[in-house]
């Protein structure tokens, strides 16, 4: 069988598409187009046989300064083959445990483990196929203001996702129903992902934070029974009548999350 190289092409952030690459040594190879939505640092290249097997027959690592568009290059192709790319990867791989692409699919990442600026991404392709986005596990939520309604200064006011998806299958685009979730921050790489406290507290007008937090999919919808559903959490101290300090707590349910979905919201607190 003829051997199989893999070429790595990188292209500055500001560029808008990947630049021609020199002629490849063979004719006999595949150039195939990287795009991705956030930076890549590393990225990973599996080659895996489009037999009924499907067994691993090449793998590629490449460190790289953070680029969003790189070129790959496949040389001695002398049959088609399933492509898997996965960027930003904090783990390294046992390719013994994935030497079938059955493996592959089964590959989850850790939501505490993310990186926020350098997410994981991935895309499977096949050689046929001149062009992959690789997409991000993470899927942002942006808070975009926050009406307050209770007619009381919000003092020491913080924003928290909960019910978090903790885990995900690296390969999967759809099915996301988690059986547990993560609440705490502690755990967490970056915690600023899931918990950010305000800069300053909310008086009577309207107050546009900027904050944006990140979740795992969670396809889960509000009649799934045992599936439960991420929330945006808004805490706040303020004054009782009586002058007494006390905890604004609201809850906020968010829709079904897809993966590469986003979510913006605007918080009325009363």
């Amino acid at each position: 069988m003829a051997a199989m190289v893999l070429v790595l092409s990188c292209e500055p952030i500001a560029k808008t598409s990947p630049s021609p690459l020199e002629s490849p040594s063979t004719t006999d190879s595949v150039k195939i187009n990287i795009s991705a939505s956030y930076p890549i640092k590393t990225l990973d290249a599996f080659v895996y046989s489009d037999t009924w097997t499907r067994e691993l027959q090449s793998h590629f690592r490449k460190v790289v300064h953070p680029v969003q568009f790189c070129d790959v290059v496949i040389e001695s192709f002398c049959q088609d083959k399933r492509l898997v790319f996965i960027a930003n990867s904090p783990y390294e791989f046992n390719l013994e445990s994935l030497k079938h692409y059955d493996s592959i699919e089964l590959l989850q990442m850790n939501y505490a483990d993310e990186n926020p600026d350098y997410p994981l991404m991935s895309a499977v392709c096949t050689s046929m196929e001149t062009s992959v986005s690789l997409s991000p596990l993470l899927c942002p939520v942006d808070i975009l203001s926050i009406n307050n309604l209770t007619g009381a200064r919000l003092r020491n006011p913080r924003l928290h996702l909960s019910g978090i998806n903790p885990k995900a299958e690296v390969l999967r685009f759809s099915g996301f129903r988690p059986s547990e979730t993560l609440d705490s921050p502690d755990e967490l790489r970056y915690p600023q992902m899931m918990f950010q406290r305000l800069p300053q507290d909310i008086g009577l007008f309207c107050y546009y934070p900027k904050i944006r937090l990140f979740c795992y999919p969670n396809d889960s919808r509000s009649e799934s029974i045992g599936t439960p559903r991420t929330s945006v959490v808004f805490e706040a101290d303020t004054l009782d009548s009586q002058g007494n300090m006390a905890t604004v707590v609201r809850n906020i349910e968010l829709p079904a999350i897809r993966r590469g979905g986003s979510n913006s919201i605007s918080l009325d607190i009363w």
